[in-house]
C-alpha cells in the first residue's frame, strides 16, 4: 500500500506559490494595509494547501526587514489528543539535519581541528569501505558531498536496530555501487560518519558541538541535536503518515525516533528558534555563525 508524508509535486506548487506571494510583500511600495491582506491570503492557501495534503500540522513565520510579520501554526501536533501546532512545537527536520552537519565539518576545519580533505581514518579509523581505492582515498569532502561511491539503503539504519558505531562499520559490508567522486549518490550513513569525525576531532560529541557551537549563539534554546529529547519536550509534533488512496493519518512516532540515530536527520527544531537565527545583530558570537550558514568559502570551495 502507497504512503507519502506529502506529495513532492503539490509541495512544490505550494512552496511556489509561497515564494511569489512572498515576493509582493517585500515590494517597498506595499502599504500596511495591502500587507494584511496578503498575509490573510497567505494564510488561506496554506490553510488549504496543508488539508488537500493531508498534513497534520504545519508552522510558517515570514521576516520582512529583520520584522517577523507572520508566525503561525497550522493544524494539529497531535491529532489523537486534538494539540495545535505553535510557535514553540518541535518539529523533527530530517535530512535538513546534514546542513548543520556540514557547517560543523566547516567551523571545525577554520578552527584548525580537521581539513575537509583529511582522511576519515584520521578520526574514525573503524571507518572501511569495499573498494581499496576508495578507502585509501576517501575525504570528509566526499561524505559531505555523496561521492564516496557506496549507496546503503535506509533500511539498515530505520528500524534502529543498529547503534550509530555498528552503521559505520556496516559499511564496509556494502559493495560499492561507483568509484570514488564518480557520481553523486544520496545516503545518509556518509553523514553519520562525518558528524562521528566532527565530534571525535573536537575532542566531543556531534550533539553536543551542534548545541553549545550553532544553536546556543543563535539563541536556539528550545531546539536539540538529540531525537529521544523530543518526546521530552511538552510542545511536540508527533510523526505522521498519510496513507495515499484513504487519507488516514498513521501514526509514525517510534519508527521515526528509533530509526533516527543517524546523524543526518537527527535534529529538531521550533519555528521561535528559526526566528531568532534572523535577528543577530545583538547577539554575541552570532554574525561568525550567521556567515557559515550563508555559504561559507569553504563550502563553496567543496561542492566544486
Amino acid at each position: 500500500m502507497g504512503r507519502s508524508v506529502c506529495p513532492r509535486p503539490a509541495l512544490i506548487r505550494l512552496l511556489l506559490a509561497l515564494a511569489l506571494a512572498i515576493t509582493h510583500i517585500a515590494s517597498p511600495s506595499t502599504q500596511p494595509a495591502d500587507l494584511a491582506g496578503k498575509l490573510a491570503a497567505i494564510e488561506k492557501q496554506v490553510e488549504e494547501k496543508r488539508r488537500e495534503l493531508g498534513l497534520p500540522g504545519v508552522a510558517l513565520a515570514i521576516v520582512k526587514d529583520d520584522q517577523v510579520i507572520l508566525q503561525k501554526g497550522f493544524g494539529l501536533r497531535d491529532v489523537e489528543r486534538k494539540l495545535p501546532v505553535t510557535a514553540d512545537t518541535l518539529f523533527v527536520i530530517g535530512s535538513n539535519t546534514k546542513s548543520f552537519t556540514a557547517m560543523a565539518a566547516v567551523i571545525s576545519q577554520d578552527e584548525g581541528k580537521l581539513s575537509l580533505e583529511d582522511s576519515r581514518k584520521k578520526c574514525l579509523p573503524s571507518f572501511r569501505l569495499q573498494d581499496p581505492e576508495a578507502d585509501a582515498k576517501v575525504t570528509v569532502r566526499d561524505l559531505l558531498l555523496h561521492r564516496s561511491g557506496m549507496k546503503v539503503n535506509d533500511f539498515v539504519w530505520f528500524p534502529g536496530i543498529l547503534n550509530r558505531n555498528e552503521l559505520i562499520k556496516l559499511v564496509g559490508l556494502a559493495k560499492p555501487t561507483a568509484k570514488l567522486r564518480e557520481k553523486f549518490q544520496y545516503q545518509n550513513i556518509g553523514y553519520t560518519t562525518a558528524g562521528e569525525v566532527v565530534g571525535r576531532a573536537n575532542g566531543t560529541t556531534w550533539e553536543r558541538f551542534i548545541e553549545e557551537r550553532i544553536f546556543r549563539p543563535l539563541g536556539m534554546a528550545s531546539s536539540h541535536a538529540s531525537i529521544t529529547l523530543l518526546t521530552k519536550a511538552r510542545d511536540h509534533a508527533t510523526g505522521y503518515d498519510v496513507e495515499d488512496k484513504t487519507k488516514v493519518t498513521v501514526d509514525t512516532a517510534e519508527a521515526v525516533i528509533t530509526g533516527l540515530s543517524t546523524l543526518a536527520r537527527a535534529v529538531d527544531i521550533t519555528l521561535d528558534d528559526l526566528i531568532a537565527t534572523v535577528d543577530y545583530e545583538n547577539q554575541g558570537a552570532t554574525e561568525k555563525i550567521v556567515t557559515y550558514a550563508q555559504a561559507p568559502d569553504s563550502l563553496r570551495a567543496a561542492r566544486s
